[in-house]
């Protein structure tokens, strides 16, 4: 019987790489492009803005909560792509390599479906490492594939 193929996650908080281990031949494809947060936002998206009401005066965000905001618009997109790619590939299995805080975000905005597939969550950040460290670190520290 033909097991259905894994998919990777390999996200941070300005990058992602969604990856599909395959069964024959096996090894890894790049299946979304090593994207920055400014190229998953939609124009419908409510853009994070500088100006907050606080007592009913208008006062500067300060850097952390815009970067909050930031990571949320961003992290719903990623979010979408690996349902995509699970649901498109008919995936079995997901891993997701992220750090604590991202992982931590993103566990809660995929879908239940998707979160049943997770059988592997990695708090690093490998988003700049090459597909051929990656798949030797899929090999070594994923037993099965």
């Amino acid at each position: 019987m033909r097991e259905t193929p894994m998919i990777v996650a390999i996200v941070n908080a300005h990058s992602s790489r969604v990856l599909r281990w395959r069964q024959d031949p096996a090894g890894l494809d790049d299946l979304a492009e090593f994207c920055e947060s400014a190229d998953f936002l939609e124009h419908t998206d409510q853009r994070p803005d500088d100006l907050a009401r606080k007592s009913g005066r208008l006062m500067l965000k300060a850097r952390t909560t815009k970067e909050k905001e930031r990571l949320a618009v961003f992290l719903r997109r990623v979010a979408a792509q690996i349902d995509l790619a699970v649901s498109r590939y008919k995936a079995s299995r997901l891993a997701i390599l992220a750090p604590p805080l991202v992982l931590g975000e993103l566990r809660d905005l995929i879908t239940a479906s998707t979160r049943m597939k997770l059988i592997r969550e990695v708090t690093e950040d490998r988003t700049h490492d090459r597909l051929e460290v990656i798949e030797g670190w899929c090999k070594s520290s994923m037993p099965g594939l």
